[in-house]
């Protein structure tokens, strides 16, 4: 069905711009904006539009506002929502692109539909601001943080996920800002004893740590080529390991590290160490930039031979 209309009205919505055009006293909008919007293919949404076009509605309509060479496809507002739900998110590859087509689902036609009897667009589902979802942060690590550290992780999970079923959302941060204070509220109920989380141990088992030296070279490869070829020596009166810089850095397939095993059973166990890692990445990341220095040096002498480091036993 087509027609000649040129009036249309823009509809803000969540930084995108959707349109609505009046065609026999209802409301239609232009679907190439509302397909692009949600990040799909306009083209392959045309051809399904066209060749549904009777059970959807579509009119082609001439606006030159928005196409000055070809009509465009419009569907009336009451049809949009049936039109949505055909698109299936889960068959959607790209995050990005899932998370705003189920947006696009559960406010779009409500934000033409408002704006068409109101004439403003109502979100009544606008997200936590970045400010409010600090707050929430901040919030639920305080409760977390005041239990024993091994049971902190599993505080973590359970406020988490108390929030998203009792504001029935998949992320927390998607809490309508409205309900902001409502959420703070909930995080401090939240119950944290009992069936949610295990007794707190009088005396926590001592953890299992077993890293001899032998460990070290089962883990790093290269490491364990270069000792299976040196034999322990002595310096200075001690047993001692060479260890070629570039052995404590690089790809942690080839290049492992004790420490960052150590630091993983301690995360594992519930300890926060983040400084620890950040230490330790940082340390190999210096190290793998200096060998690297190192060998260009190395090159220009025309020097074949790098001093390694010293490990005593």
């Amino acid at each position: 069905m087509k027609d000649s209309s040129t009036s249309v009205v823009a509809v803000p919505f969540h930084g995108d711009e959707l349109f609505l055009v009046e065609h026999e006293g209802q409301p239609y909008t232009p679907m190439k904006a509302i397909v692009e919007g949600m990040g799909l293919n306009w083209s392959t949404q045309s051809k399904k539009l066209r060749n549904n076009a009777d059970r959807w509605g579509v009119v082609k309509m001439t606006i030159p506002s928005l196409d000055a060479h070809n009509e465009v496809s419009c569907m009336p507002v009451r049809k949009l929502p049936g039109w949505l739900m055909t698109v299936s998110p889960n068959k959607l590859k790209s995050d990005g692109v899932r998370e705003k087509v189920v947006q696009y689902q559960n406010e779009c036609d409500d934000v033409l539909w408002a704006y068409w009897k109101e004439g403003i667009a109502i979100n009544p589902r606008i997200p936590l601001t970045p400010d409010h979802q600090r707050g929430i942060q901040k919030a639920v690590a305080r409760r977390a943080q005041a239990l024993p550290k091994g049971l902190q992780r599993l505080a973590y999970s359970r406020i988490y996920s108390h929030l998203k079923d009792r504001f029935d959302v998949a992320k927390y941060d998607q809490i309508p800002d409205e309900q902001y204070t409502q959420a703070l509220a909930a995080i401090e109920t939240c119950e944290l004893d009992g069936e949610w989380l295990p007794a707190p141990e009088d005396n926590p088992a001592r953890l299992s740590i077993d890293y001899p030296m032998s460990r070290w070279a089962e883990i790093n490869h290269g490491l364990a080529f270069d000792w299976k070829n040196q034999v322990p020596q002595g310096y200075k009166g001690r047993e001692v390991w060479f260890v070629r810089p570039g052995r404590l850095c690089g790809d942690l397939t080839d290049h492992g590290s004790p420490t960052l095993l150590l630091l993983r059973e301690l995360v594992d166990a519930g300890y926060n160490i983040e400084a620890c890692q950040a230490e330790i990445n940082a340390m190999r990341s210096t190290i793998s930039e200096l060998d690297s220095l190192q060998q260009r040096v190395l090159q220009i002498a025309k020097c074949g031979n790098a001093y390694p480091l010293i490990v005593q036993r």
